[in-house]
């Protein structure tokens, strides 16, 4: 996927990536995912990666892209709680993240913006996490990433958020 935009509006069929599914190996370069959802409901009360779901097993290559406004919930269904992990992006295999933005994503338990499963590899520098709570992948101010948290998330300046624009003003 390169200088390309992934964006829906209506919640997914499956339980995992509501933007994008990796199921193997991925590059996504110069991309905007946004305004994705993943739900699940029933027989699947867990939802993974609003944005981006890296699956066990796949490796994904992300780089100047930003993945913004996505959702991933869990909803109730056959007597289990619901559980909604990585709104922007849910690392399940091995990820390289570069120069990449993930912020304003939410989930209904853990990691709004990234989320990595126990025992996967994640890397990356130069990366803006707005809200880096329940993940230690990224750490503020290490390898030039900058991550935010619940209580002081970091916005970046979008031209015009609302109408879709996520071109960063000077």
């Amino acid at each position: 996927v390169a200088d390309n935009m992934v964006r829906t509006w209506t919640a997914s069929a499956s339980s995992s990536g509501g933007g994008i599914y990796s199921e193997g190996a991925l590059s996504m370069s110069n991309a905007l995912v946004h305004d994705n959802l993943v739900g699940a409901s029933g027989d699947y009360v867990t939802a993974h990666g609003g944005g981006v779901y890296v699956r066990l097993g796949s490796a994904a290559t992300i780089v100047n892209s930003t993945i913004a406004d996505n959702d991933a919930y869990g909803v109730p269904g056959s007597g289990v709680s619901p559980s909604g992990y990585g709104g922007g992006v849910f690392n399940g295999g091995t990820l390289m993240l570069n120069n990449t933005i993930v912020e304003g994503n939410a989930a209904s338990s853990f990691g709004p913006d990234f989320y990595r499963a126990s025992g996967v590899t994640t890397t990356g520098a130069n990366n803006l996490i707005g809200d880096g709570s329940d993940q230690t992948a990224f750490v503020n101010g290490v390898s030039g990433n900058k991550v935010g948290t619940n209580g002081s998330p970091i916005y970046p300046s979008f031209t015009n958020r609302g109408l879709g624009d996520y071109t960063l003003r000077d």
